[in-house]
């Protein structure tokens, strides 16, 4: 982990977050008949495909491993996928929070659980 794998990361995955909240509030905005847990689902997937292609080449600047750095990657946003869903359904139909700001908690929570375990695991370099 180094200062700039950091910024750089902070930078995709700034994007990432926000690509997530423009799609998961977009779609639960009560036009689209889309309920909040389908749309906070829906905004993962994508802001997740976005993040790996821009961790991958920008973040730690690798041209190769695919096969190794996304089966890693997936598996670790699979899990934090997994915790925010819990967290989101947990705020929007058990607590009654508004969508809006279970979305910024989730935007919050995922970023710092997410460069650790990429930094140290999905994205390492074979030693």
């Amino acid at each position: 982990m180094s200062l700039g794998s950091a910024f750089r990361f902070a930078l995709v995955g700034g994007s990432a977050t926000l690509l997530y909240l423009l799609i998961s509030i977009g779609l639960a905005d009560g036009r689209t008949g889309i309920a909040p847990a389908a749309a906070h689902v829906l905004a993962l997937l994508v802001a997740t495909g976005f993040s790996y292609v821009g961790h991958h080449r920008f973040t730690f600047r690798l041209a190769s491993g695919h096969e190794r750095h996304l089966r890693r990657f997936l598996i670790c946003s699979g899990v934090l996928m997994a915790l925010t869903t819990v967290l989101n359904f947990a705020l929007t139909d058990l607590l009654r929070v508004d969508h809006h700001i279970a979305a910024f908690a989730v935007a919050l929570s995922y970023p710092p659980g997410s460069y650790l375990i990429n930094a140290l695991w999905s994205f390492r370099l074979r030693e």
